[in-house]
């Protein structure tokens, strides 16, 4: 291990943790500011990018996984099934909203060969994104810009299609949100994704499942969680957006929960997992941070992202939440 995988953008763990604080105390929907969503957004993804990607993978998502299947193919195979379900094609002008470091919009874009813009508020993950386009060659149809998706740097009418993959658990402000698809999407234009949010089945008195899902928005750098009523209340507050579709991709009968791969299991793609393997793997990154091989504030960051796995397990286990809500909305022409 190098400190090449732990290089990270300008903030810190500290950083993101007094964002994050402040965030979940003044944040409410569809009444936000720059001094809540961009900070807490922008230092989660400053710090947790670098593990995200050695640790996890270039798709920054869940994705159920058949038996036989692979880790990384599942999240291929859960990519090509959005951009199926959306009519992503080629030829298509299609916006990814919340890109992480493109590995969704490479895959996407060689499976579609549509031309892909990206969109993501944290200016590292811009460089490391443009390294990934350039090196599957296809920086004539693909890029990435640094912006708001709450504020899309684009005239109206520019795309066909649009996606978020997990992004816009980020937002406070979904009616916002989706005022903008409505914007950049053509007439006629689809925009889905998959949405992390509470299920029917989360009861927000019990403090048991409040801990958890507050320890997935700490862990996540959401400042609160949605429902899907939240979604389909923004979209039909939009006009000329409807909601054409929408049902949990967990439920659709894979053989493996989504949750899986954080679950302990003493193999070589599970030890980490296990109670061992974190503080094994907490250990070393303080090391790292000490001898200057990890920047400052890489292990307050493990523990940060400790706090996630633990607590999207116990939300899976409990059915109380989930990640892969689908939904697809279409502008009407």
């Amino acid at each position: 291990m190098s400190p090449i995988f732990f290089q990270g953008g300008s903030r810190t763990a500290n950083d993101y943790i007094a964002s994050h604080e402040y965030a979940s105390k003044t944040a409410t929907e569809n009444n936000d500011s720059e001094m809540t969503y961009k900070p807490l957004v922008q230092n989660f993804y400053s710090t947790a990018t670098d593990f995200y990607t050695f640790g996890w993978s270039q798709s920054f998502h869940f994705a159920p996984r058949n038996r036989g299947e692979g880790f990384q193919a599942s999240l291929v195979r859960h990519e090509h099934y959005l951009a199926s379900r959306l009519g992503i094609e080629a030829g298509q002008d299609v916006v990814d909203l919340g890109c992480g470091v493109c590995g969704p919009l490479v895959n996407i874009a060689k499976f579609t060969r549509a031309s892909i813009t990206g969109l993501t508020i944290e200016e590292y993950q811009v460089t490391k994104g443009s390294m990934r386009i350039s090196q599957h060659g296809l920086e004539k149809s693909c890029k990435v810009l640094q912006g708001d998706f709450h504020e899309i740097p684009f005239p109206p009418c520019s795309f066909d299609r649009g996606y978020d993959i997990e992004a816009s658990a980020h937002s406070t402000q979904l009616i916002k949100y989706f005022q903008e698809v409505h914007r950049v999407l053509k007439p006629g234009g689809i925009f889905g994704g998959y949405a992390w949010v509470a299920t029917s089945k989360y009861d927000a008195s019990n403090p048991e499942e409040k801990q958890i899902m507050d320890g997935i928005a700490y862990g996540n750098g959401i400042a609160f969680i949605h429902t899907f009523e939240d979604y389909s209340n923004a979209i039909a507050a939009v006009p000329g957006l409807e909601l054409v579709e929408d049902f949990d991709v967990a439920k659709l009968g894979d053989d493996f929960e989504w949750y899986e791969p954080l679950l302990p299991k003493y193999t070589l793609d599970g030890i980490l997992a296990t109670r061992a393997g974190r503080m094994f793997t907490a250990t070393l990154t303080r090391v790292l941070e000490a001898t200057g091989l990890a920047p400052v504030g890489a292990y307050e960051t493990t523990k940060v992202l400790e706090a996630a796995a633990v607590c999207l397990v116990e939300g899976g286990i409990r059915g109380i939440y989930t990640p892969m809500h689908f939904y697809k909305v279409v502008k009407k022409a």
